[in-house]
């Protein structure tokens, strides 16, 4: 069941094979810092994207946004409003 909440952003790249490789391997190494959090790989016309996390508030999200800043997983780490699957 999916509703309306927040994931994290950790790389956005163009529309190239190439893109789609890197924003797989941010999934990967993103899995192997932070087992916990899903992490999931959409082509959103025109880019690849890696987002990480469902989360139900923006609080939640922002409080992970730190620790993947600390672990320096990648450069862009931000909060996206999206469909996220339902926790509870």
């Amino acid at each position: 069941v999916s509703a309306q909440g927040y994931r994290i952003q950790i790389y956005t790249g163009g529309n190239s094979r190439n893109d789609k490789n890197e924003a797989q391997q941010m999934r990967v190494k993103c899995q192997q810092h932070f087992p916990e959090l899903a992490a999931y790989v959409h082509f959103i016309s025109p880019h690849w994207v890696c987002r990480v996390g469902d989360f139900n508030t923006r609080e939640e999200a922002a409080r992970y946004v730190t620790r993947l800043r600390k672990a320096r997983i990648s450069y862009e780490v931000r909060v996206v409003s999206s469909r996220v699957l339902s926790i509870r």
